[in-house]
C-alpha cells in the first residue's frame, strides 16, 4: 500500500520527552513498550493528543 510520509526537519521534531510527559499518551504501546509489537497503533484519544504536539501545517 502506497504511501505518503513527512519526516519534519529536526528544529520541528517533538522531543521524546515531552511525549512521555503528556499524560495522555501514558497508556500508548509505542510509549510504554518501544520495542513491542508493530505495528502499533494508537487510541483515537492518543493520536489526538499526538497531533497537538506537531507543528502547525
Amino acid at each position: 500500500m502506497p504511501l505518503d510520509l513527512t519526516v519534519l526537519d529536526a528544529a520541528h521534531r517533538v522531543p521524546w520527552e515531552l511525549l512521555r510527559a503528556d499524560a495522555r499518551l501514558a497508556g500508548a504501546e509505542v510509549l510504554r513498550q518501544p520495542q513491542g509489537a508493530n505495528p502499533s497503533f494508537p487510541t483515537a484519544a492518543e493520536s489526538a493528543a499526538l497531533c497537538e504536539h506537531l507543528p502547525p501545517g
